[in-house]
């Protein structure tokens, strides 16, 4: 374990660095040595509520220190936000998130939080019939509001590689048998080659 005189910490454990938790090693130096102190900002921005990550002002830097005795405890805080800048230079965390990807996470959240949404709402109609024109409605006349029109576009179509299938493509259920049908008699069952064979035993 490696102490820095701002507080900064390194453990060869790299269990901070790798995993984004601070070590036991680190918690039990605390307990024996008051120059070991435990601050926020170790705790990875990925760790915190998604409502906290989302603020652009996000910053812990301002926090005091935390002392495992009691009797030490003040409003020491970060000097000059030189604390762990070497280490994470040397050692740096995972990648940071870029403002751009934030704003994509953003988005995931929303469709996340709105896609369990609509699970509970189907839940609801399921008990409730009578609510489904009133949520049908709802939907559509947000979707409106949303492309400015009215009415549902068409899907996309894409064309497929290859030659396109003429026969319909037959469900699992549906027997895949072929009937054999005779060119001479059009009757099911034999072909032609074999209808002059049935008409020599015939004779």
């Amino acid at each position: 374990m490696v102490l820095l005189h701002d507080g900064s910490y390194i453990c060869t454990c790299l269990l901070l660095q790798n995993s984004g938790f601070v070590c036991r090693h680190f918690f039990h130096l605390m307990q024996v040595d008051y120059r070991f102190k435990y601050h926020l900002k170790l705790i990875p921005n990925r760790w915190h509520t998604e409502s906290t990550q989302d603020k652009a002002d996000f910053d812990i830097s301002a926090r005091p220190f935390v002392h495992a005795k009691v009797h030490i405890l003040g409003d020491e805080t970060i000097p000059d936000g030189t604390y762990m800048s070497d280490v994470l230079k040397a050692f740096p965390l995972t990648p940071t998130i870029l403002p751009d990807h934030q704003a994509q996470l953003s988005k995931k959240r929303q469709f996340a939080e709105i896609s369990s949404q609509f699970k509970e709402v189907s839940k609801v109609l399921e008990e409730n019939p009578e609510m489904f024109g009133m949520v049908k409605d709802s939907i559509d006349e947000i979707i409106v509001k949303g492309r400015g029109f009215e009415g549902m576009r068409d899907p996309p179509t894409l064309k497929a590689k290859g030659r396109p299938k003429k026969s319909r493509i037959k469900s699992s259920q549906e027997t895949q048998t072929r009937s054999t049908k005779c060119g001479v008699c059009n009757e099911v069952g034999h072909n032609a080659r074999k209808h002059h064979g049935l008409q020599k035993e015939h004779s």
